[in-house]
């Protein structure tokens, strides 16, 4: 549309308006990214070239929509999407590192997961120009099955940019193993797009369930350590801890030696042992800050080594009743490694006062939490090395557990009493009515409060008729 001007000032004021916002627009599409910077539409890995391109303020996403590597330009949106709130959740609000290269291209050409890299070839040498070639191949298929679409957030491609931060970070070299490399990304993932249960990016899968175990090192461990990342972030220090972890850890420190110094760095006078028994009752309580998580992991059962029932009538529990993390039935009741835990689970068919007390050659090397669980609610209480655990009217629980976890000590063997009245414990009282049944007990009072004082009115005003 023609615009007239009235004046040789307006004519002045356009003109310069004008000049101003073709300055902004391209200080604001070359902000952050070097001369020279634009990644190539060629990735050299896959010797695959691409048509088309998603630019941002930190990445390049290149794309085809024919041939073998086809997505939708939504999907290539979506990505580039994900990768910028990746890049603001852990740079701009978590202070990681900021990656080496700026822009780095992500190339869909994966058919899942994602793969993060700085070298030209396999036998290339690390160069200090090397990490000026960081880039992400990523899938070229949604995550998502057919029928919720193409999601816009996912867990994948935060745990890719998380991989370029710790490239930067130790310059191409990480320090220590895949067990905090991809554990700690996978935790990344989480940090920004929440646990997303149908992703699982915290690796449920392989603590519990009927393919999980709880009975392997940290140090054998992969991704699935994102999950107990997550509770040391949730309740000793936010990022910090992963932060400090990850600035100190080595491949000569075992990962319980490298998170207890850390823990202690920040003031927490805590063991292995201790932290990792806070875990094992979490899985069984539900006791992570993300709902969506803590549904998924009591949606699981954990795997439950020895099974008995509480009759009323003294009991030791010492040997395996079920065939979970490699034991089989009838072997002796042990925690294996020192990284790992192991469950007992009492059901109670008696009302008799329930004494719960561990047992071991060197008892100090253990620790014990007794988890009374109900539908909607869980109480828990520390076996201690001097006191039993005593829990009053147990059959009221839908379920009695014995999380157990252990140190490095020559022996991992173990047992549970389950004992009669003791005149020396720590009590767990009878739970109390649920609130439900507090507020329908209530609704029924009021109620009947209300009739009795329709009635009383009813009679006083037959009584003034009669009269």
């Amino acid at each position: 549309m023609k615009k007239d001007f009235g004046t040789r000032v307006e004519r002045q004021r356009w003109a310069l308006s004008s000049i101003l916002l073709i300055l902004s627009v391209n200080l604001q599409v070359s902000q952050g990214a070097p001369s020279g910077s634009q990644p190539d539409n060629c990735d050299n890995w896959l010797d695959q070239c691409f048509q088309y391109s998603v630019s941002t303020a930190h990445f390049a996403v290149f794309y085809n929509t024919t041939g073998r590597f086809s997505v939708s330009p939504e999907w290539a949106r979506n990505v580039s999407t994900m990768a910028e709130t990746a890049y603001t959740k852990l740079v701009f609000e978590e202070g990681f590192t900021p990656p080496a290269r700026n822009p780095i291209p992500i190339y869909l050409d994966l058919a899942k997961g994602g793969f993060t890299n700085f070298l030209l070839c396999n036998l290339c040498p690390l160069t200090p120009t090397s990490l000026q070639h960081l880039q992400i191949e990523y899938r070229y298929r949604s995550p998502c099955p057919n029928d919720c679409g193409i999601p816009t957030s996912n867990w994948e491609v935060a745990h890719e940019v998380f991989h370029t931060i710790q490239y930067t970070q130790f310059n191409g070299s990480l320090p220590f193993g895949r067990w905090l490399a991809e554990g700690s990304a996978n935790w990344a993932g989480y940090t920004v797009a929440g646990n997303e249960s149908r992703w699982d990016p915290w690796v449920i899968s392989a603590w519990l369930g009927p393919n999980g175990t709880t009975e392997k090192a940290f140090d054998e461990r992969t991704y699935d350590n994102a999950f107990f990342l997550v509770f040391l972030s949730d309740h000793y220090g936010g990022p910090e801890i992963i932060k400090r972890i990850m600035a100190n850890a080595n491949r000569e420190t075992r990962a319980d030696g490298v998170v207890v110094s850390q823990l202690r760095a920040l003031g927490y006078n805590k063991t292995f042992t201790m932290v990792l028994n806070e875990f094992a009752t979490a899985i069984l309580t539900g006791n992570f800050t993300d709902r969506d998580g803590a549904t998924a992991v009591l949606r699981e059962i954990p795997p439950v080594g020895a099974a008995a029932k509480w009759t009323g009538t003294n009991e030791t529990v010492a040997r395996f009743t079920g065939e979970v993390n490699g034991f089989a039935a009838g072997d002796p009741l042990q925690v294996r490694v020192p990284d790992g835990i192991e469950y007992v689970k009492v059901e109670p068919t008696s009302n008799a006062t329930l004494s719960v007390n561990l047992r071991a050659q060197d008892r100090s090397c253990f620790e014990a939490t007794v988890v009374t669980r109900l539908s909607n609610s869980s109480k828990t209480y520390r076996v201690t090395l001097s006191r039993p655990v005593i829990v009053v009217s147990p059959d009221r629980y839908d379920q009695v557990f014995v999380a157990v976890t252990r140190g490095r000590c020559s022996s991992g063997d173990f047992s549970i009493d389950l004992g009669g009245t003791s005149s020396h414990g720590s009590r767990l009282p009878p739970p109390t009515p649920e609130p439900i049944v507090i507020a329908s007990v209530f609704a029924i009072l009021l109620i009947l409060v209300a009739t009795a004082a329709w009635l009383q009115r009813r009679r006083k005003l037959w009584s003034n008729l009669g009269s």
